[in-house]
């Protein structure tokens, strides 16, 4: 036990599925084993539930909808009167709004977390741009600031610069326990698809999404083709369905066969003998740690901390540049690395630790 444990909120939008709530719950177990006292609240019921949560403290605030303004100031008011935490921590633009906002008017410590770098706002709608807008005008409070990429650090400063002296990194930490490359697994997978442990499977994992550019991933691939490229490409994700139905649309017209797969838990790394980050914008990218901690050859643009992530064992191009992200696979392919890569897996286990969070995280509390 730690000599004075803290009442610690963790505060998020929901635990449905994505990188941020599986750090959340990473966080929410790793401080408690600490012997600090752990809460998570969420505006909303996960559904359906993605994550072990047991052993946790989780508090669903049930908020109805986007327009649910007073319900939902009632139930965390009341919440924050009975729980009197020590530290809120909020992640993500509009618990980062609430959690500012209500740190005038009461006397827990406020610390934001900002999981993002550069993001193409043109993409999105004026309410997201306004949001990200107001949330920095907020950052002048008195609240301290952890960002989970020093990329992400940089450029908040850069936008606001008057949160200079409020604001640390605590990047991302793994459950390798969860993340270890798997002979079976791999084999298991690719049966399903008809495929041997001699064919080639280049892997991308990611929402559907503009900013994770599918489609500089489906052009790579029709650039390969062209070429007589003997192997298959699977997009690992899921996303909204419009823009889904796009990208399925767009692969077509490029005549590129894409294996489009989603399923519940972690996905099946150790199926692939390349993984390709193929981002405009990202923090910190929890796919690329998973992939480099099973011993997957990667390939990522040079975004956000990306390269800091893969180090000296991965391969660093220019976003949007198909041309050299299929000169970056040919270079894996050439080689016959085998895999895992043992040597990446080591590195992995040195610099993504769970506990590495956890310190990083608690420093800011004290």
């Amino acid at each position: 036990m730690v000599a004075k444990p803290f009442k610690i909120v963790l505060f998020c939008r929901s635990l449905n599925r994505g990188g941020a709530e599986r750090q959340i719950i990473y966080l929410a177990q790793g401080l408690q084993a600490a012997g600090h006292h752990v809460s998570i609240l969420t505006l909303y019921p996960p559904s359906p539930s993605w994550y072990d949560t047991n052993g946790l403290t989780v508090i669903d605030l049930k908020k109805k909808s986007r327009w649910d303004i007073i319900g939902f100031i009632r139930s965390y008011i009341k919440f924050l009167k009975r729980e009197q935490p020590d530290i809120i921590y909020s992640f993500l633009t509009v618990q980062n709004i609430i959690a500012t906002i209500i740190s005038l008017f009461i006397k827990a410590k406020v610390v934001c977390g900002v999981r993002t770098s550069f993001m193409d706002l043109s993409q999105y709608k004026r309410m997201d741009f306004f949001l990200t807008w107001l949330e920095r005008q907020l950052f002048r409070f008195n609240v301290k600031i952890i960002a989970n990429s020093y990329a992400g650090k940089d450029l908040l400063i850069k936008k606001a610069p008057y949160v200079a002296n409020k604001i640390a990194v605590a990047t991302n930490g793994l459950d390798f326990e969860s993340n270890t490359f798997s002979p079976l697994a791999r084999q298991q997978f690719r049966t399903k698809f008809g495929l041997s442990d001699e064919d080639i499977l280049i892997g991308h994992v990611g929402r559907y999404d503009p900013m994770k550019d599918h489609k500089t991933f489906i052009d790579a691939a029709a650039l390969l083709l062209e070429k007589s490229f003997k192997g298959h490409f699977i997009c690992w994700g899921h996303g909204d369905s419009v823009y889904t139905e796009q990208l399925k649309n767009y692969a077509k017209s490029k005549d590129v066969p894409i294996i489009w797969y989603f399923e519940e838990g972690n996905p099946c790394y150790s199926a692939f003998d390349v993984y390709c980050l193929t981002s405009i914008g990202e923090g910190y990218s929890n796919t690329l740690v998973e992939a480099m901690a099973q011993g997957i050859p990667c390939i990522t643009t040079d975004v956000g901390d990306c390269r800091k992530i893969v180090g000296k064992h991965g391969f660093t191009i220019e976003p949007s540049n198909p041309s050299e992200l299929a000169a970056a696979i040919m270079n894996i392919i050439d080689k016959k690395i085998s895999i895992p890569v043992q040597e990446q897996i080591a590195y992995s286990h040195q610099q993504f630790s769970l506990q590495k969070l956890i310190d990083n995280t608690l420093l800011e509390f004290n």
